[in-house]
């Protein structure tokens, strides 16, 4: 299911930009989703059980924690993903 969600995504990030650049679900930091979410810039931020991806439909970026830096993220074991209206992730 989740993985239909996640191509339903990759789907309208073609409708929408008219560019995109196939992605192998390979290159995520991990194969087993959890959450999926779309910012108003058109990025595709994808959960996952080893950290937050953001595909901008031609590469994937992986943010993964670090306990030796504070300016990562918590952990990377991603759950929810939630766009606010200042449209931050």
């Amino acid at each position: 299911m989740k993985r239909r969600l996640f191509l339903y995504f990759l789907f309208l990030s073609v409708v929408y930009s008219g560019e995109f650049k196939e992605v192998n679900i390979e290159s995520l930091s991990s194969t087993r989703i959890l959450s999926i979410a779309q910012d108003s810039t058109g990025f595709i931020w994808i959960g996952t059980d080893d950290g937050l991806n953001r595909y901008d439909g031609f590469q994937n970026k992986v943010y993964r924690s670090d306990v030796f830096d504070e300016a990562t993220i918590s952990g990377n074991r991603i759950w929810k993903i939630h766009v606010d209206s200042s449209n931050t992730v």
